[in-house]
């Protein structure tokens, strides 16, 4: 798909945040390079934005508890700012924190297939930012297995930071990234601040592939397992 916009043309938030050079951070070179991941936890930390990569494709994270932070994941990929976002957690037992009612075969499957490319769909917690739901009031949430993703989410943890927003590190309507130049490629345009694309230093790189395995989401907040949706090759959100 081709994408004819100019840098300066790349749609706002609806409470637009600029997108600068120290708000939008680069992502680590090796999946064990501890200093990488500490460095790229205390940027998503103060409020940058991160690209990493899951076992389904790169994700462009962002602390889900900063709601200037949210704005420039949708300022960056010029995505309409009622798409919800998922949010990714450390552990299964982190869940919870985000959606406030489980039912018992939520847990099971989250026992089962978690971590991995499983999304949870449930009642928001009181926590959650009405920028990451679009405004609804349901939130959805998963555990990735990436190693690359579980460091940096458990380091994340560590700083204060409950969970990552990450939807695909890609401009919107672009199919989704798994490989970093991919990344580098789309995003390295559009993200930039008077019309001066940003340089991206690093971009997290590992021996383990993202987007080798397809994501389902299934909501929580029915009395039975209904799947919202399910796997595909590609992804283009």
């Amino acid at each position: 798909m081709n994408d004819t916009r100019s840098p300066q043309s790349a749609p706002d938030a609806s409470a637009p945040v600029p997108v600068t050079a120290g708000a939008v951070a680069p992502i680590a070179d090796q999946t064990s390079d501890v200093a990488e991941v500490a460095r790229a936890a205390r940027l998503l930390r103060d409020g940058g934005l991160v690209a990493f990569p899951t076992e389904t494709v790169y994700g462009l994270g962002a602390d889900a508890l900063s709601d200037a932070a949210v704005r420039r994941i949708f300022a960056a990929k010029g995505r309409p700012t009622d798409h919800p976002l998922i949010v990714h957690v450390a552990t299964t037992a982190d869940v919870t924190e985000w959606i406030s009612h489980l039912p018992e075969w939520a847990n099971d499957l989250l026992a089962q297939h978690s971590p991995g490319p499983l999304t949870i769909v449930g009642p928001r917690a009181e926590r959650v930012l009405d920028e990451v739901t679009g405004g609804q009031d349901t939130v959805a949430v998963r555990v990735p297995s990436h190693p690359v993703a579980h460091a940096l989410l458990t380091r994340c943890r560590q700083l204060g930071i409950a969970g990552l927003v990450a939807p695909s590190a890609n401009t919107f309507g672009h199919v989704s990234p798994t490989r970093a130049e991919h990344v580098t490629v789309d995003l390295g345009g559009y993200l930039g601040h008077g019309g001066r694309p940003l340089r991206w230093r690093r971009v997290f790189r590992s021996d383990h592939l993202a987007g080798l395995t397809p994501a389902s989401v299934i909501s929580s907040h029915r009395s039975l397992p209904s799947r919202v949706r399910s796997p595909t090759p590609e992804n283009t959100e």
